[in-house]
């Protein structure tokens, strides 16, 4: 049996019908990630495809996590690039 609830207009509708979601709530935060690990685009300059849940670097946006996600990637790089330098300067000595 179905649970109605009158409206102050004085129409009626189910009680457990459609109610807007907190968007500050976990829950909130939880289903729009996992909606958005069901979305993949392929990404151009990676020739792969990614989700909108965990984005390449080239697609990342302005979220802190994002933020850090790219400045540790930039380190790495940057780290890489060192690593790589150091060994060409000791193969022409």
């Amino acid at each position: 049996m179905s649970r109605w609830e009158k409206l102050e207009n004085g129409k009626w509708r189910l009680k457990d019908e459609y109610r807007a979601m907190d968007p500050n709530s976990q829950e909130y935060a939880r289903k729009i990630k996992s909606s958005m690990m069901k979305t993949w685009i392929y990404c151009e300059e990676c020739k792969t495809k990614y989700c909108l849940g965990n984005p390449c670097i080239h697609h990342l946006s302005d979220s802190p996590e994002d933020r850090k996600k790219y400045e540790d990637h930039k380190k790495a790089r940057k780290a890489k690039m060192q690593v790589a330098e150091t060994s060409k300067q000791e193969r022409l000595k």
